[in-house]
């Protein structure tokens, strides 16, 4: 942690020099690549379930709830700076990892992951991925029935699907996740309906 970019670089280049002059060129070393057996792999894929289950062991007996408190950026994250100058920074990572003990006490520079069906959980329990994952989906619905039908235009399917291209990652927490998308369809809502002409959609081509 106490590294700084430079020194972490030449760090993982070491790691990787040593870790390739053991396994793979040296074919006479004693040392041999752990072999992962396909179940191994398949749990490797599904590691925010193995997350979620490490984290419901801890709360709300060890860790208590956080009750909504990391949705709060929600309400701020479409107010630009240059009107906000001070807005606080979303370091829910950061966090995360001091709250569970995963990062050391000192370290504030890291930021891990929060899935947002983790998320849920440490918000509000089981109810809470319950409810969230219905809303979520709900949401995604929506979204996609805005910015994916037939009778766009071919720029109108270009933004909808390079907007809905971020949606696709959903192991982070959902203030990151949606927070920059609620300006940006805003900025393009008004694009479209002001300054931008329409365009013959693609079926009528």
């Amino acid at each position: 942690a106490q590294l700084n970019p430079i020194e972490r670089l030449q760090l993982f280049i070491n790691l990787s020099i040593d870790y390739h002059q053991k396994y793979t060129f040296n074919k006479e070393s004693i040392y041999r690549a752990p072999k992962i057996s396909a179940t191994d792999k398949a749990a490797e894929r599904s590691a925010m379930i193995i997350f979620l289950s490490d984290v419901m062991k801890n709360t709300p007996e060890i860790v208590p709830y956080w009750n909504g408190e990391t949705y709060l950026p929600l309400l701020t994250s479409y107010i630009p700076r240059i009107i906000w100058p001070d807005k606080p920074e979303i370091r829910i990572g950061n966090d995360f990892g001091h709250r569970y003990k995963i990062l050391d006490a000192d370290d504030f520079s890291t930021s891990m992951n929060l899935p947002m069906i983790v998320e849920m959980y440490v918000n509000f329990g089981s109810w809470g991925v319950i409810i969230g994952m219905s809303l979520l989906g709900s949401l995604l619905v929506f979204i996609d029935k805005k910015l994916n039908h037939p009778n766009m235009s071919e720029l109108e399917f270009a933004v909808g699907a390079s907007t809905m291209f971020q949606l696709v990652y959903q192991e982070t927490n959902a203030s990151l996740l949606f927070g920059p998308l609620i300006p940006f369809l805003l900025v393009i809502h008004i694009l479209f309906k002001f300054f931008i002409s329409p365009i013959p959609n693609m079926q009528k081509k």
